[in-house]
């Protein structure tokens, strides 16, 4: 579900800490020269403790792209996400997929976060560093790949969807299929029967948790589900950066409220019946910010 500032002020002036976990392109925007008295203003938000600010080494490893282009963006970027996170990072959506898997049930804040000398370890590496042209380009090459697997995901989903003669039918289908617990459970369980062993699963299907159980799997299959859904019932093509559409909304997943600019994003999550996804657009949060302090 998409939320707009009512929702955003909740956090902010209502007395609770709701904790925010920002897309790349909203600490881009906040990091905009124009927006430096609105950066203050989150600044002295997350300072006295009227929101938490949640991010990831993903996040950093998107930023990289940002650096090859705008140096000096890139470099005011990296100050406000570090001043603003106070180095609460998750772990690699990967690791959080299998971490809850292992456990059978929702993590613990603590238990999403990543070890603080890894994040010393990353705060180390100033905005000048040639590494993050390297982090740059091996991001990129995933978002390719990812595309790539998109693809054969989506005719997956048109070979689980029905075998029908038309095309009309196919796209008919597809958009009465609905994304929810059901089909998040089905998928999931599939998913574990091809990489049981991976995910550190007992051979043994009867012992594998429920996909709705957890959170961030429930998030990471609604989305591919959504995706490809779109991709059959309205024609929409695989895109690279889809990739990361779908870590941030895993990562948002321990996070109150997730925030993005990102439209074709916001278009793919209102496909998800269930679970509920509380996205706010980054329009909201900038105006919250700018009238809370």
């Amino acid at each position: 579900m998409v939320h707009g500032r009512r929702r955003a002020l909740d956090g902010v002036n209502k007395g609770k800490t709701l904790s925010y976990f920002l897309d790349t392109n909203v600490w881009s925007t906040l990091a905009r020269k124009e927006l430096s008295e609105i950066a203050v203003k989150l600044r002295r938000l997350n300072e006295t403790h009227r929101i938490r600010v949640l991010g990831s080494g993903e996040l950093l490893e998107e930023f990289a792209g940002v650096g090859g282009r705008e140096q000096h963006h890139f470099a005011s970027m990296l100050d406000l996400f570090w001043t603003c996170t106070n180095g609460d990072l998750y772990r690699p959506h990967s690791e959080l997929v299998r971490a809850e898997v292992r456990k059978g049930s929702r993590l613990t804040l603590e238990e999403t976060l990543l070890d603080r000398e890894i994040v010393a370890e990353l705060r180390e590496c100033d905005s000048g560093q040639e590494i993050w042209h390297d982090v740059a380009v091996g991001v990129q090459n995933q978002k390719s790949e990812h595309a790539t697997k998109m693809i054969k995901t989506n005719q997956e989903f048109a070979e689980a969807v029905a075998n029908l003669d038309t095309e009309r039918e196919t796209r008919r289908a597809s958009r009465e299929l609905p994304v929810d617990k059901d089909q998040i459970n089905t998928w999931f369980r599939s998913f574990c029967t091809t990489y049981w062993s991976d995910l550190g699963l007992a051979k043994d299907p009867k012992t594998w948790p429920r996909g709705s159980a957890l959170p961030a799997v429930s998030v990471q299959f609604a989305f591919f589900i959504a995706l490809a859904k779109s991709a059959h019932a309205d024609g929409r093509l695989a895109r690279p950066s889809d990739l990361h559409d779908v870590i941030h909304c895993v990562h948002s997943a321990y996070s109150d409220c997730f925030v993005t600019f990102d439209r074709k994003l916001v278009v793919t999550a209102k496909q998800i019946d269930w679970p509920r996804l509380s996205i706010i657009q980054g329009e909201d949060f900038v105006k919250c910010i700018d009238e809370s302090v």
